[in-house]
């Protein structure tokens, strides 16, 4: 959690122990829901869990119907974080039934988005095909239902407000045909929520938008299209001047850096290991070897700005951590494949005398021990990976 947010709730506190000196429980009840709120965002699910049911009690207290109704949607929200998802359901069914009796619309779109939401989350978890299915059409059923709603507020809300609906539903159901391998529909959805975000400064959605795009096509194999996604993501974030989507983002262009190289590294090792001195081969091997350690470049580069952020989740930080781990596996790997090669041609102007101990295929062994005349700048990166 960044400082600004841990004051915040600090504040927050000390606002809350005012309002029950003067026995304002209707403030109390707000406070908490507030301090819940930023809790959630920052993953700490039980503490926000905490916050919202004395913000229910309190709300039950005062016979205040919707404020129960926000209530029981927060703690929803909080148990779908934690992948209790029955009970996020059932608090999220109570939701709309309370929106529904008191004939507040907004809440009611609010309900079937929310149900919706963590619907498509449980798909993520089910594995059974039929199970999937079935999981995917109530999802979809759910995100219709609040689009249906969402048309009879078009007259008595913001158009921003009404547009930022449309959007994240559009965002939403684009989400859900991709679990099913629909592309075509999910392309057809994508484009109605960014031509609307883009039309209506909705930079946060628009945020959302580019960064499932990026999941996608990181999914589909297709890494530069995913990269470029979340560049426009990243410019999103710091439109916000949120540090933490911003170092969601750079996480996230880290591990598309690394996907993919270490079996490609893998498969070019088994080559090398039967190599012939043919000049074509050598020379594609040592390029496709530096490409890689470019690559783990770049990936250091996003982690590095993302930790100095600060702004991460205990979960996030660790990992960046793994991820970090992992890259600088996938460097050492390629700069000891590089001593091999260079040594199997005898070309002793490329390497000083040295001994690295790398990971290859699972295994720890010392790679490379030649004697040269010369540093190469890849053992300078290989140094830099422990500073």
């Amino acid at each position: 959690m960044d400082e600004a947010d841990e004051r915040e709730i600090e504040k927050l506190k000390r606002d809350r122990k005012r309002a029950e000196k003067k026995d304002n429980l209707k403030e109390v009840a707000q406070l908490c829901n507030c301090i819940g709120e930023l809790l959630a965002k920052h993953g700490k699910w039980e503490e926000a869990i905490a916050e919202h049911e004395t913000e229910l009690g309190l709300s039950e207290a005062l016979n205040d119907t919707i404020g129960s109704a926000v209530a029981s949607r927060k703690l929803g929200e909080c148990y779908c974080g934690l992948e209790n998802y029955g009970k996020a359901l059932q608090l999220q069914q109570r939701h709309l039934s309370l929106a529904v009796a008191c004939k507040d619309t907004l809440e009611e779109q609010r309900a079937w988005a929310t149900i919706g939401r963590t619907y498509l989350f449980m798909c993520d978890t089910t594995k059974n095909h039929d199970e999937l299915l079935s999981v995917s059409k109530k999802a979809e059923d759910a995100f219709r239902k609040s689009l249906d709603v969402c048309e009879q507020l078009k007259s008595s809300t913001k158009i921003s407000d009404y547009m930022e609906m449309k959007a994240r539903l559009f965002l939403n159901l684009g989400l859900v045909f991709d679990g099913r391998g629909d592309l075509k529909q999910c392309a057809e959805f994508m484009k109605q929520a960014i031509k609307i975000s883009e039309q209506h400064n909705l930079h946060c959605d628009l945020y959302r938008c580019h960064f499932s795009l990026s999941g996608i096509y990181s999914k589909g194999g297709n890494l530069k299209q995913a990269s470029q996604q979340l560049d426009s993501a990243l410019k999103c974030a710091q439109k916000l001047k949120d540090k933490f989507l911003e170092s969601e983002t750079l996480t996230s262009k880290a591990l598309v850096s690394l996907s993919g190289h270490l079996d490609s590294l893998l498969a070019q090792l088994a080559i090398a290991s039967t190599i012939c001195k043919v000049t074509a081969k050598y020379i594609s091997f040592v390029i496709h070897v530096s490409m890689q350690l470019k690559k783990y470049s770049h990936a250091k580069h996003y982690l590095k700005k993302a930790h100095k952020l600060g702004a991460t989740t205990a979960e996030e930080a660790e990992r960046i951590v793994k991820l970090f781990k992992s890259g600088k596996h996938i460097a050492i790997l390629a700069v000891a494949s590089k001593a091999r090669v260079y040594f199997v041609f005898n070309d002793p102007a490329l390497f000083s005398r040295v001994g690295v101990r790398v990971v290859e295929v699972g295994s720890y062994e010392y790679v490379a021990n030649v004697s040269v005349s010369s540093v190469s700048n890849d053992w300078l990166i290989l140094e830099d990976l422990f500073t």
